[in-house]
């Protein structure tokens, strides 16, 4: 499975804002690891699916996510 298979998630802590990191496939990390570096300490993270995720981003402030 490529790495553009897969978004990371989570909320900003300072703004409440919903954050998507797009990973590449050009990277060697996987997305654990890109999410272990780019994700704040202490804050919960979720990696999908890329197919999982909306296409429309109209109402994206308005995305929740249940594991």
């Amino acid at each position: 499975m490529a790495n553009s298979d897969k978004t990371i998630f989570y909320t900003d802590p300072t703004t409440g804002y919903l954050v998507s990191l797009a990973l590449s496939d050009n990277c060697s990390l996987t997305p654990e690891q890109i999410a272990e570096k780019d994700v704040p300490d202490g804050i919960t993270y979720y990696i999908l699916d890329t197919t999982a995720v909306p296409t429309d981003y109209d109402f994206r402030d308005a995305w929740t996510y249940t594991p």
